[in-house]
């Protein structure tokens, strides 16, 4: 059997200890304790796209969360036909190719759109209005 435990119902336990190795979680209801015991399944299959569509008609009120796990694959060599330029090219700014390992810098000048106070919002369609309307500022 397959229960997806939502997060208002699991809120309403308290403290619980959960261990995502032996598929394991403990919690008090009522003064005793109660284990959950995950299935060591591997046939256990990813919801196809019809079967999450109908999950979510059914039940508005519930979070999904899909977590994975992606091994740090090693960096793939370079094929041994790539030119001699290119190899010494991507060597040279390997650092530009790396994956960003955190936020960007703050900058000393950020985007700023000024709008004039308490103006209405625009209700002329783009591009559809008689010339003579267009005004340069």
């Amino acid at each position: 059997m397959n229960i997806v435990l939502g997060v208002q119902w699991l809120k309403t336990l308290g403290p619980i200890l959960t261990d995502y190795a032996t598929l394991c979680m403990q919690f008090f209801h009522q003064g005793c304790l109660v284990e959950l015991q995950g299935e060591n399944d591997t046939t256990l299959g990813i919801l196809t796209q019809h079967q999450l569509r109908r999950l979510s008609q059914k039940h508005d009120d519930v979070s999904y969360f899909h977590i994975t796990m992606f091994p740090k694959d090693p960096p793939t060599p370079l094929p041994a036909d790539t030119p001699a330029a290119i190899h010494t090219l991507l060597t040279k700014f390997a650092a530009l190719f790396q994956y960003p390992q955190t936020l960007p810098p703050a900058r000393s000048t950020d985007l700023h759109i000024h709008l004039v106070p308490d103006s209405p919002p625009v209700n002329v369609r783009p591009y559809r209005y008689p010339h003579y309307q267009k005004q340069k500022n």
